[in-house]
């Protein structure tokens, strides 16, 4: 018996390519999905990590969420702008927000609950105290819908660096996904833990060790806000600059 090879034709060559066309598709289908859902997870896009990033480097403020407000000024008009939107915000949570210190840093609001206040003694879960402030804060958000936030969680210096770290990263967490269930979009939060790393208190008596544990919410300007101010401006203003002290001046 001989075995009989068939011929190559056209139709074969069609059937393969309409399979490789669909195996292309679909891996396209998946990496959209993949994006969007990084996305609606809130992780760090390269817009808004070129932000938040900057409170790694920033040495003058040594403190991530400070770091972050800084690296999201916009200066000029609009900066003139969201300046005034935070001084408003900034007396509305302090009003609303019992349990928390808040202070205006450049064109942001930092915002700082120490841990006894929303967490049990090295816990991560919220006390019904907590939960509360964290809902007063929610409402803030809800009428500043062009804002962004970092939430960081600080341990003490009891315990090893690898705990301290797995620790402020859960307790900043449990605020994130707490003001997600208050209604907060997803996308603006972001969270990062920086163990005992960032002290406000270098030295603490044997009775007060806690005091550096805290988390800190830095408020900012999103990209998006920031970029569409900007427009406004340079439309309303073609073929002007701003100078240093921040008036406007024709472009050369």
């Amino acid at each position: 018996m001989h075995n009989t090879v068939r011929p190559w034709n056209a139709r074969h060559s069609y059937v393969v390519l309409a399979f490789i066309l669909i195996i292309i598709a679909l891996l396209l289908a998946g990496c959209g999905s993949f994006n969007r859902a990084q996305e609606e997870k809130g992780s760090l896009t390269a817009e808004s990590l070129a932000d938040v990033s900057a409170a790694v480097v920033d040495a003058d403020s040594g403190s991530t969420a400070r770091g972050a407000i800084i690296g999201a000024t916009a200066g000029g008009v609009p900066g003139s702008i969201i300046g005034h939107q935070m001084d408003q915000q900034a007396k509305e949570i302090k009003q609303r927000v019992a349990g928390a210190t808040v202070e205006r840093v450049g064109e942001g609001i930092e915002v700082t609950f120490a841990s006894e206040r929303l967490y049990n003694v090295d816990a991560d879960r919220l006390r019904p105290a907590g939960e509360q402030d964290l809902r007063d804060l929610a409402t803030t958000f809800d009428r500043y819908r062009d804002t962004d936030l970092l939430i960081v969680g600080h341990t003490d210096s009891a315990g090893s660096d690898f705990s301290s770290q797995a620790l402020s990263e859960r307790c900043a967490r449990s605020v994130s996904d707490f003001l997600v269930m208050q209604g907060v979009f997803v996308g603006r939060l972001h969270s990062a833990g920086r163990g005992r790393t960032e002290p406000i208190y270098a030295r603490v008596t044997d009775g007060g060790h806690h005091a550096n544990q805290r988390v800190e919410v830095a408020i900012f300007a999103s990209p998006s806000y920031r970029n569409e101010l900007a427009r406004q401006w340079h439309t309303r203003y073609p073929g002007h600059a701003l100078d240093a002290g921040g008036s406007r001046v024709r472009a050369r």
